[in-house]
């Protein structure tokens, strides 16, 4: 249960605030103000070259052993509350799909893909800049990224790798999160947030072996074993996914209750 402690907390104090009456939040104008929406979100996961990985066999990917690449997007809710116009915190409540992936066999479209659904809740400090038109903030905060569900897929294999034994896990990881909003007044209150994101996962380990489970063999150092292991169908490998960084953009579609009050 403890894993889950935070989000939980961050959901209900998210569902709170979407729950309070307008007219009790716009009299706080001036002094604290409150804005709820949608976000879409999309862009670049990153996974960096981890230490002590196996040798290069002629340039062909070795079980996530070098720098990997993915996507992940989705979407949900957020809020955000600004006190006395310049300082503001935002908590959002965001699903995504989110994969890894890599081409095992060099010069071949066999692709392995790890993949996953999150629950994402940055939390996230910011100085705000209001100007005519438009608000500018930039935040720093944690997010913590909880898997609901993972697993493994593959396309292209060659015949001798239709039944490859490719797994993943996923667990739930503390991120620290920047970022930079500019939320563009439309209308009456009506705002269009646009944010650049970027995620860092601070506690990823940097060792091959403890971002990937490998077979004995590869444990042990035994290279030509590990190399014949690895391409084994019924051996294989499992990936513990998690980014080392990804970069999310986010656009929606808000509204401030102060300001669609008038006030």
């Amino acid at each position: 249960m403890g894993r889950w402690t935070l989000p939980i907390v961050a959901v209900a104090f998210l569902g709170v605030m979407l729950a309070r009456p307008p007219s009790a939040v716009a009299s706080w104008g001036g002094v604290v103000d409150l804005e709820f929406g949608l976000k879409g979100m999309g862009g670049y996961n990153h996974w960096t070259k981890p230490a002590n990985g196996p040798y290069d066999l002629a340039d062909q990917d070795v079980a996530f052993s070098n720098t990997r690449g993915g996507y992940g997007a989705g979407g949900g809710l957020y809020v955000q509350l600004r006190f006395f116009r310049y300082l503001g915190l935002e908590i959002d409540l965001l699903f995504e799909d989110d994969l890894l992936w890599e081409h095992p066999l060099a010069d071949h479209d066999w692709q392995i893909t790890a993949r996953r659904v999150n629950l994402r809740i940055p939390m996230m400090i910011q100085g705000v800049l209001p100007l005519p038109g438009v608000r500018l903030a930039l935040g720093i905060g944690p997010e913590f990224v909880v898997p609901l569900s993972h697993w493994t897929q593959q396309s292209d294999a060659p015949s001798s790798m239709q039944d490859y034994l490719f797994k993943s896990d996923s667990t739930t990881t503390t991120r620290l999160t920047f970022g930079l909003n500019i939320t563009v007044k439309l209308w009456r209150g009506i705002m269009l947030p646009i944010d650049l994101r970027a995620s860092y996962d601070p506690a990823q380990p940097s060792d091959w072996q403890d971002r990937v489970g490998v077979p004995p063999s590869c444990a042990a150092g035994q290279a030509v074993a590990c190399a014949r292991d690895l391409y084994d169908p019924a051996v294989g490998f499992r990936l513990h996914q998690r980014n080392t960084w990804d970069f999310r953009m986010l656009i929606g579609l808000g509204f401030d209750f102060p300001a669609m009050l008038g006030r």
